[in-house]
């Protein structure tokens, strides 16, 4: 008896060593690289909000979410912001910044914006992000941008100079900020952003995509109208205080959004009826994007005059493949008024990718279906998600077109654009307005 109570003890003490050495190794685990790190602890983010209200509606329906967004806050998320008013409200032209911890939204009493501010300034915005950056050290930042976005318009975005920028995304008195103008402000504060919000209108567009690209991992963004109700920020600082991952936190979003948007399409009252859209992109690299545009662009440019030989569509037979470029472009560019999904479609663009789906239908150029096929794969890959209030993914990045492109000299200028530089574009509207002449 005596023997087996002694094996007994001996096994309980090399069970208590062996336990009291996986506490050691347990730790010093923070200097052991090969042992994971808990997946339960939650990733620290700080909201960066900069907008514009633009006009008095504007002013509040753009101020209220980032209230709400600071509301609710708490141990893992932080919302700074930086917001200019209108001239038309109670306190014209006012700028204000504020902070949001632990579920409060505090005015910044000591801030004073200086003489000639500027909200659509690139260095404004710089210095905006570097200070939410020195007050809330080593988390993962988010930018949200809010105001009054705009089509593709040179009168804004390309100046004088010539300097490559495209599409407007904030609005303060007649002034606007571009895109690029936007991607120099995240770029001079040597931040890499988590993400970039859109709380602004008409921002997936080819164009931005090119501008912003390498600037944030995620875009959250619609090519069409966000409408007034605009995201659900107060849930989504919910989701990443609970510690749901990023990229499921903008989808939840999305999700919300058009939940939400889709009485739009859905209302029986035809003076509001209309589409909506809204997607989320990776955006940190897209070079296999921009090479399958610019492969697919060239083969189109290099066929325009080859002779269609396909017989599904009989009235296509013998035309040339150019012919069948242009009819897919005219067909695109037409805004359907029979339809009330277009009613807030930006005229002078077309869906990108659609266009050259119906390119290669109507042209009978058979070299191009690999080239969807890749291009189809490319999407797959960056395209988080994409939800049209009609259901279907016809209108996922818009591409200027039309007489938005080629009037006057806006196609010289529109090179000038890094979308351009990186596929050629222009080239290829202007091999086919050439061939529109001899058609």
């Amino acid at each position: 008896m005596k023997e087996i109570l002694n094996k007994i003890s001996a096994i309980i003490t090399i069970a208590a060593i062996a336990f009291i050495a996986s506490l050691s190794l347990t730790s010093c685990s923070d200097d052991d690289p090969s042992i994971p790190e808990p997946t339960d602890i939650a990733d620290k983010y700080c909201l960066i909000f900069y907008g514009s209200g633009g006009d008095i509606s504007r002013d509040v329906v753009l101020f209220e979410p980032m209230r709400h967004a600071a509301e609710a806050t708490g141990e893992n998320v932080v919302v700074t912001e930086l917001f200019k008013l209108s001239s038309e409200g109670e306190n014209p032209n006012q700028v204000n910044r504020y902070t949001g911890e632990n579920g409060k939204f505090v005015k910044d009493e000591s801030y004073v914006a200086p003489e000639n501010f500027s909200i659509v300034d690139s260095a404004t915005l710089t210095d905006f992000i570097k200070w939410s950056c020195d007050k809330y050290p080593g988390r993962k930042y988010i930018l949200v941008f809010s105001g009054h976005g705009s089509p593709f318009n040179f009168r804004y975005d390309l100046s004088d100079d010539v300097i490559a920028a495209s599409r407007s995304t904030l609005y303060d008195e007649g002034n606007m900020m571009s895109s690029s103008g936007l991607a120099k402000g995240i770029a001079d504060s040597g931040v890499h952003l988590a993400a970039m919000i859109a709380e602004s209108c008409v921002q997936g567009y080819i164009e931005n995509l090119a501008e912003w690209e390498g600037q944030a991992d995620y875009l959250l963004c619609s090519p069409f109208p966000v409408p007034d109700a605009g995201y659900d920020f107060f849930t989504l600082v919910k989701d990443l205080e609970k510690g749901t991952p990023l990229e499921q936190t903008l989808v939840n979003t999305a999700h919300r959004a058009m939940y939400l948007w889709s009485v739009y399409q859905d209302t029986t009252d035809n003076t509001v009826k209309a589409g909506t859209i809204v997607e989320v992109t990776k955006i940190n690299d897209l070079t296999p994007l921009w090479n399958v545009l610019s492969e697919t662009f060239k083969l189109m440019k290099n066929t325009i005059n080859e002779i269609n030989h396909t017989s599904d569509f009989p009235g296509f037979y013998g035309k040339t493949m150019g012919w069948g470029y242009l009819r897919a472009y005219d067909e695109k560019i037409q805004l359907k008024r029979d339809d009330p999904f277009e009613n807030l479609r930006q005229s002078g663009s077309f869906d990108l990718p659609d266009f050259i789906r119906y390119s290669y239908m109507y042209s009978g150029n058979l070299r191009m279906s690999p080239l969807i096929s890749k291009l189809s794969d490319v999407l797959s890959d960056i395209l988080v998600v994409h939800l049209q209030s009609n259901g279907m993914h016809n209108y996922i990045y818009n591409v200027t077109a039309g007489k938005f492109l080629t009037g006057g000299d806006r196609l010289n200028r529109y090179r000038y654009c890094r979308f351009d530089k990186l596929t050629g574009w222009a080239d290829l509207n202007e091999a086919l307005e050439a061939h529109r002449s001899v058609e």
